[in-house]
């Protein structure tokens, strides 16, 4: 188990390189939290990995372009999360877009459903939702 979890890793680091800008973010990303631009949006996925090597050579390959081409940035990707809660599946990812549209788009973007097959064929149990970036609610007589 050790083992997947450092390939893992290793993955994870290249994936946030070639998705994301030299400072972490990508270009998008860094808006997203303008007035301009509105707030950002999370897709997160938890699944379990049935064959990490196909995941890791053929599927992560596959969806880098996707990710970045509607401005997306790698949080978290972790095959071996540690559950605090309830019986979660272990497997983690959250991609941060700047847009709830941004990540329909990722989502629906048909070029990208082959690759999505693949990723539903080599995990199971995966839950996906889309949420938006939280917002702390104004007080009573604040206006900023």
């Amino acid at each position: 188990m050790l083992q997947n979890s450092v390939i893992c890793v290793i993955a994870v680091a290249s994936l946030t390189v070639m998705a994301c800008s030299p400072t972490g973010t990508s270009d998008s990303a860094k808006s997203a939290s303008t007035p301009e631009t509105g707030t950002s949006a999370y897709y997160i996925l938890t699944h379990t990995i049935t064959d990490l090597e196909t995941y890791q050579n053929e599927y992560v390959p596959q969806v880098l372009p996707f990710i970045a081409k509607y401005g997306g940035e790698i949080v978290v990707a972790s095959p071996d999360a540690e559950p605090l809660q309830g019986n979660p599946e272990k497997g983690v990812v959250v991609l941060r877009f700047p847009s709830e549209e941004a990540v329909r788009g990722f989502v629906n973007d048909p070029e990208y459903q082959p690759a999505k097959e693949l990723r539903i064929a080599v995990t199971t149990n995966a839950n996906a939702v889309l949420a938006p970036e939280f917002q702390m609610p104004k007080a009573d007589g604040d206006e900023s």
